[in-house]
């Protein structure tokens, strides 16, 4: 068996996947694409989060009004993320927000938050650590929801070949077979 692990845009684990060049990908989602297998593997909440020293971090609680005025700061444009994002602040009756900084990973997106250049949206789990620590403070926005899945990607055509084989592979030979 061999395993090898890349960080990738997730179009191209959806374009490696397609194209049989991995047996299969994890990504994080809020839908699964199109065209592909995929199994959930675990959920994951989305946070709305801010540097400990700006502002909104000394609220107990927001609306969703009171993001309003405020830049977020998130992905490349045009990235499967990004989209996803934009998604998730639709839902929530964001459609229209700025944008401080566009980040390509996620690394860097903490750090530019942690600035205080504007708001951030990550799963709970990647920014766990700054906020025990208090660099960054999540927000409690009333009606604010966000999830992600975290999923396994195979293709289509890869199950559908294991069936068959599976099917034509030889049972027990003629005379190994018992009669009753």
């Amino acid at each position: 068996i061999k395993i090898s692990l890349s960080t990738q845009p997730r179009s191209m684990v959806f374009e490696s996947v397609r194209c049989g060049d991995v047996d299969f990908g994890l990504v994080l989602s809020d839908k699964p694409p199109e065209g592909l297998k995929s199994h959930a593997l675990k959920v994951a909440r989305l946070c709305l989060f801010v540097s400990s020293t700006h502002a909104l971090a000394r609220r107990s609680r927001l609306n969703l009004t009171d993001l309003a005025s405020v830049p977020f700061v998130v992905g490349p444009q045009k990235t499967e993320y990004t989209e996803m994002i934009s998604r998730v602040l639709t839902h929530n009756g964001l459609s229209q927000y700025s944008v401080a900084a566009r980040i390509s990973n996620f690394e860097g997106v903490k750090e530019v938050v942690h600035a205080g250049l504007g708001i951030g949206l990550l799963p709970s789990f990647m920014i766990k650590r700054e906020i025990r620590d208090g660099a960054l403070r999540e927000l409690k926005v009333n009606d604010f929801t966000g999830s992600a899945t975290i999923m396994q990607l195979e293709r289509v055509e890869r199950l559908v070949a294991q069936e068959l084989e599976q099917l034509a592979a030889p049972g027990p030979a003629a005379d190994e077979r018992t009669h009753a």
